[in-house]
């Protein structure tokens, strides 16, 4: 397994994909769900073997320890960040949904043909996106919150009888939350041949934690993050470490194909 970032910025390399059944490769993403907070209130000890009066006073102030105790843990939650939310993507708002407080990542592929023109995305903000037409390419699913054992969410790209005009392919790691990537704790993305599970290219995401291979200038304002771009030459693929930061508002079809050189 590559090391984070082992490749650097900017750097391209050969994608070696097993030659047997559909010959994939894939993209996962993965991060650390949060720590949730620790409910250490204190609860005065029962009183000694023989203390009537103890016993007696600590029977009348049960009810109002009961209430405290329910105070304090709703005021710890709310103060520590916890939001008990499950968020339904059914009812989420396209692009970003800047008011959800669950740190949730979405990984999008975007797939151009030779004229860097858009013919597909996979991405799992519509149920329509989560598989191409030629079911060629697809998404494990929407993951929120992170924490999963390996990757949270996968995209697999099946090169064995994809379509002609599905020549570049695009990454892209993005917040579905209020929270900037900077916030979410250990974002990584990978690059791997789907038969070996060997990676060719793996990165931390959040902006700084590995410079000078990731971009440290990225701005605290930083909710996407552009992994790579594949493409096939010849019979071989190829790919580049772009690991780009952007904010808002990108027009993707216009925005990656300005990062494919040549174009």
């Amino acid at each position: 397994m590559a090391a984070l970032d082992s490749i650097p910025k900017g750097s391209t390399g050969k994608l070696n994909i097993t030659h047997e059944g559909a010959m994939r490769f894939l993209v996962g993403l993965s991060w650390d769900a949060r720590d949730l907070p620790k409910m250490d209130i204190k609860i005065d000890d029962a009183p000694a073997e023989g203390d009537t009066v103890g016993k007696i006073v600590q029977l009348l102030m049960a009810p109002f320890d009961f209430v405290r105790v329910l105070f304090l843990s709703f005021f710890k939650l709310l103060t520590t960040g916890w939001h008990v939310e499950t968020l339904r993507k059914d009812n989420d708002t396209k692009g970003r949904d800047k008011q959800a407080t669950q740190f949730d990542l979405d990984l999008d592929c975007y797939i151009f043909d030779d004229a860097m023109q858009l013919q597909a995305v996979i991405s799992t903000e519509d149920s329509s996106l989560i598989i191409d037409p030629s079911r060629k390419v697809y998404h494990t699913g929407d993951q929120q919150g992170g924490g999963a054992s390996g990757d949270a969410e996968t995209i697999f790209v099946e090169t064995h009888g994809l379509p002609a005009n599905y020549r570049h392919f695009f990454f892209v790691a993005k917040s579905d939350s209020k929270f900037t990537l900077g916030e979410f704790k250990n974002p990584t993305i990978r690059l791997a041949d789907s038969k070996t599970n060997n990676n060719a290219l793996q990165n931390a995401i959040a902006p700084g934690a590995s410079a000078p291979q990731s971009d440290s200038r990225a701005s605290a304002q930083e909710y996407n993050y552009v992994f790579c771009h594949v493409w096939q030459e010849g019979e071989g693929w190829h790919f580049r470490n772009i690991a780009e930061y952007l904010g808002d508002d990108v027009v993707w079809e216009e925005h990656l194909p300005q990062l494919a050189p040549g174009f």
